[in-house]
Order: structure tokens, then C-alpha cells, then sequence
């Protein structure tokens, strides 16, 4: 009984993420780099995507897409359809376009929402120490924790902030995996 809890618990659409997603607001942009620092966290754009209508439909897909867990193969069949129904002429070939636009908008919302859950109170009681790292495992400065500024640090460079596709992770660990990993010293809360 447990593991078909379990099982249907995985299931479940990720709704941190999901909300995260719904809390934006619609800019149409004529092209790349119109949009800078927070203003990408705050708002749905996609580059060259200058009409209401154009981006409606893709927002529709990406949170389709975040609730019905749409893999990249069905999203890029909705973005042809999109595209041609809206007559979208767009720059890159179709594939990477379209995932650039998934994968930059699934990454954003999830890590989004794991930021939440990784810092409520009841994780930070438990899990007090933020850690951070990339797929190239770049080692963190120790210095920022000894220096109290880690948390500050990392809500500066976490998710959605972060650059898309840079495969950061994120989590919260105990003070033993903290000591372990080579941290002393205070953090800011």
C-alpha cells in the first residue's frame, strides 16, 4: 500500500513550479537580450516573440507542459503547430528553438520551486546549510560562509536567477554534511 502512495505521489505535477510559472506576466520582445537580471525571473518572453497571442499559446504549452509532464518530443510537435498557426518566423532551426524554450522554461520553474521548498522555515530548521555547485563541480567560496554571507550568496545566484543551462544544483544539508564537505564558520540565515 505504501509504494503505490509513493508511486502516485511521483506523479503528482510539481505545483511550486507550476505556480511559479502561472506568477509571470507576458512581455513580447522583438529579440535576444531585451530583457536582463530579474526582469527574466519576473516575466514570460521568448526572443522574437512580439505578439500577445504568440506568447499566450506557448505559455499555455510550457504549463501544459510543467502539469502533464510533456517531454520534448510532444513539445516540439506543439511548437510547430504553434508556430505555423501563428505564422512565427523565427531564428535557429526549429528543434534547438524549440528546445531552448523548453528546457530554459522547465529548468527556471522547477529550480524556482525547489528554492521555495528549500527555504521555508521548516527545511531551513532541518537542513540549515545552503549548498551549490555546477555540472562542473565548481567548488563553492568558503569564504562567503566564513564571512556569514552564503545565504545571501546563494538567493543572489540561485534559480531562477542563474543562467539556463548551466546545470546548477541546489540543496539545503545538515551542519555534518557542512563540516564534511569542507565549511566552517557562520552562515547568514
Amino acid at each position: 500500500m505504501a509504494d503505490g502512495v509513493v508511486a502516485m505521489a511521483a506523479r503528482l505535477p510539481p505545483s511550486d513550479a507550476i505556480r511559479f510559472l502561472r506568477q509571470k506576466v507576458n512581455v513580447p520582445t522583438e529579440r535576444w537580450g531585451e530583457l536582463e537580471g530579474e526582469a527574466h525571473a519576473r516575466s514570460f518572453a521568448i526572443a522574437g516573440a512580439a505578439s500577445d497571442a504568440l506568447l499566450a499559446d506557448f505559455r499555455k504549452a510550457m504549463e501544459k507542459a510543467l502539469i502533464d509532464g510533456t517531454t520534448l518530443e510532444a513539445f516540439q510537435k506543439e511548437f510547430d503547430s504553434i508556430k505555423k498557426r501563428r505564422g512565427w518566423d523565427h531564428t535557429g532551426t526549429p528543434g534547438w528553438r524549440a528546445e531552448i524554450i523548453y528546457s530554459t522554461n522547465v529548468s527556471t520553474a522547477y529550480s524556482a520551486g525547489q528554492y521555495r521548498q528549500m527555504t521555508t522555515p521548516d527545511a531551513l530548521e532541518m537542513f540549515p546549510y545552503p549548498m551549490r555547485s555546477t555540472r562542473a563541480a565548481t567548488a563553492l567560496p568558503a569564504r562567503c560562509a566564513a564571512r556569514g554571507t552564503w545565504r545571501n550568496w546563494c538567493s543572489t545566484i540561485s534559480p531562477p536567477g542563474s543562467i539556463a543551462g548551466a546545470a546548477d544544483w541546489a540543496r539545503n544539508c545538515t551542519t555534518s554534511s557542512w563540516v564534511s564537505a569542507g565549511f566552517s564558520g557562520p552562515r547568514s540565515a
